[in-house]
Parts: C-alpha cells; structure tokens; sequence
C-alpha cells in the first residue's frame, strides 16, 4: 500500500470529504466557537484518561490502520510506514508537533537511536505523561517541550545543538544546528492532527 495515500488527494476529494463531515458536525458551527489553547487543554486533560481507558491503552491517540477487522497493532503501522519511508541513513533530526501522549516518539525514538527527536505539546498533562514514559524506556535522544507550536521555543531557523539536555528535559541548550525547509507527514487522529518534520544529515550545519 502506497503511503500515505494510493494517490495524493485533490482538493475535489477534500471537499468531498468535508461535506460527508458536516452532514454530521456542522463545520461551520464549529469554526465560529474559536476554540483557544485553554479550551483545547481542558478537552485533552478530561480526556486523557478515556483514550488509554476506552481507544489504546498504550496512549495512542491516532486511529489504527487495520486492513479488516480492528487490531491493536495498527496503531503502530503508519510509524512503520514513515520509518519504511527513511532512507537507510535516517533523517539527523525529527520534529513532531503535538506529541500527544508521547506515543509515536517512544516508538520510534528507541528504534532510531542515532536520530534526535524533538517533541512539543499544549496540553501539560500529556507533557508529564510523555516524559515518563520516555525515562522509562531510558530514551536519551528525545527533547520535550510543553507549549503552543504556533511559537516554538526554539529560534525559527534553528534547533539545538548535540549538546542537549537529557531525555523528556525541556531545558535550554544552544540553538545552531540549521533547520531548513523540513518534509512533513502529518498523522491524522480523533480530534488532533500530529505532524512529523524530518531533517536529513546532508543537510546538517554542524555546531560551532
């Protein structure tokens, strides 16, 4: 199966699919409450609790890609599909933009050992979640953020340095290492969207 999508989707297709959504949620109701980032904590800190209880209780908060009938290992497959996806020199750095419950990071971030992972996210509650299960699994290449990534607390052009705090520290270290314009794959889940930037090593500046 192609990833993400046997084809990419045309803005015909899109719009399709937003009219099978607002037979049911009407979008434009939606839109005008301007939800902001209190009322969005507020929905993932009640929350929290019923997605490990009732949608995966390894805290996966996108849906599984379960060709048939439903299987807990679906959750893991679109990271599978994004690793398959690397080159046989992964990519030097990953961004994931909402983290969630750090899922998709403790996933993949023991598998790639030699890649540094950096994680942001608007709910504390899933910040305090995600880091502990990265010191359990003893992840020293991932950095989490607790915040808003319309305003990322790195400089716009660049992310830190090797020399970094430790796993699951939001800490500051030295911001040097260029980011240039980054590839995405986006990882759609109920109710949020997490988006993955991959930077290649060729493309590294190293630290002064």
């Amino acid at each position: 199966m192609a990833w993400p999508f046997p084809r990419p989707p045309s803005l015909a297709d899109l719009s399709r699919r937003l009219r099978k959504l607002d037979r049911v949620f009407d979008i434009d109701k939606l839109r005008a409450q301007g939800l902001g980032a209190s009322e969005v904590v507020s929905y993932y800190e009640e929350c929290s609790p019923a997605y490990r209880k009732h949608h995966s209780r390894e805290g996966s908060m996108h849906l599984a890609i379960s060709p048939g009938r439903f299987r807990p290992e679906g959750f893991h497959e679109q990271l599978d599909r994004i690793a398959s996806c690397w080159p046989a020199e992964p990519p030097h750095e990953v961004l994931e933009l909402g983290f969630g419950q750090g899922f998709n990071l403790a996933y993949l971030a023991p598998r790639f050992p030699a890649v540094r992972f950096f994680g942001i996210d608007l709910t504390p509650n899933h910040a305090e979640l995600a880091r502990g299960r990265l010191e359990r699994l003893g992840a020293s290449n991932v950095v989490l953020a607790q915040g808003d990534f319309h305003a990322l607390p790195w400089a716009r052009t660049t992310l830190l340095a090797p020399s970094w705090p430790a796993a699951g520290s939001s800490g500051s270290a030295r911001a040097t290492s260029s980011w240039p314009r980054a590839t995405s794959t986006p990882c759609p889940g109920p109710m949020r969207a997490s988006t993955m930037s991959t930077r290649s090593r060729r493309s590294a500046t190293p630290a002064t």
